[in-house]
């Protein structure tokens, strides 16, 4: 019962998941396998493709390019190239993780069948 709150609270009696029902032998394979595909699936949408959190790695990135060297490049600096590759790449770049976290993360971690 404490394994079927984490997936949807108090479930009403009668009303366990569906991966309650992988339960069998005192292991909970299908549970965890649920878990952590929800949890995945969290981390996908909710962390690595939040635009508020893309813009704080951006921020801490940006300040990263900042205390580089900046010697002159043609015409730009190490800093402002560094700058543009963060601005242009780290939101396409967190939502690819995201993705392959949601796709690959449970099988890779043997919580589910691959």
């Amino acid at each position: 019962q404490r394994a079927a709150a984490l997936l949807c609270g108090p479930c009403p009696t009668g009303s366990e998941p569906a991966a309650m029902a992988a339960v069998s032998g005192g292991r909970a394979a299908g549970l965890e396998c649920e878990v952590c595909r929800k949890a995945a699936e969290f981390v996908d949408k909710e962390v690595l493709e939040d635009p508020q959190i893309q813009k704080a790695v951006v921020k801490q990135l940006e300040d990263v390019c900042a205390q580089l060297p900046s010697p002159r490049i043609g015409n730009t600096t190490i800093t402002e190239e560094c700058d543009r590759l963060v601005e242009g790449n780290v939101a396409g770049a967190m939502a690819e993780a995201g993705k392959a976290v949601a796709a690959r993360m449970c099988e890779d971690l043997a919580l589910c069948a691959a």
